[in-house]
């Protein structure tokens, strides 16, 4: 059995996975193979990975953001002109669940602020039921469209003391692990 280190630069057997039927490396440098497949194709310019998701009876596409720890759809409640291109997470959602607290962010100096909410996520078919993320209600500006997301899932665990971070301590692969959908908290994407 070849170890991927063998075939793959060194820093490529650290990213993590959520893929079924299809091999993968570990941090241990062994090939596995893992659960369910999830698509995440590079599309945009950037070289972000984005996939499928399902909130309430929504879908969404998201980014899944290896380095950050954040997670915002944008909100219904936000005003016309904002996330004009994006689908926008409907408030009336009959599994939503609102913890009236406010959620301040920033990205390159811009400016957002949101709800904080729960809500039942499907993801390749795996429910997760009270998954908290922030519907976006606020931006400084009109966000870029030409992303190719509507949101995103940020995949690590805050650093350190993030008193904002809270929230997201319980990451993506946590909630999969939890319900039997993952056997190991890995994550990969694979390059189409």
């Amino acid at each position: 059995k070849p170890q991927c280190t063998q075939l793959f630069p060194r820093h490529v057997v650290w990213y993590w996975a959520l893929v079924y039927g299809s091999i993968a490396c570990t941090q241990s440098g062994v090939f596995q193979t893992f659960l369910f497949t999830l698509s995440a194709c590079a599309e945009n310019i950037s070289g972000n990975a984005y996939g499928p998701i399902q909130i309430g009876h929504q879908q969404f596409r998201v980014m899944f953001d290896t380095g950050g720890f954040t997670r915002w759809l944008p909100s219904s409640r936000s005003a016309p002109h904002l996330f004009s291109r994006r689908i926008k997470y409907d408030k009336n959602s009959p599994t939503r669940i609102s913890l009236e607290r406010e959620y301040r962010t920033s990205y390159s100096g811009e400016r957002y602020r949101g709800n904080v909410v729960m809500d039942t996520v499907s993801i390749a078919g795996n429910p997760i039921e009270q998954f908290a993320f922030v519907e976006m209600i606020y931006s400084s500006i009109s966000v870029d469209t030409s992303e190719g997301f509507d949101g995103i899932i940020g995949m690590r665990k805050p650093q350190g003391d993030h008193k904002r971070g809270d929230i997201f301590k319980i990451t993506l692969t946590d909630h999969l692990l939890a319900t039997g959908s993952i056997a190991e908290g890995i994550f990969t994407f694979r390059f189409c």
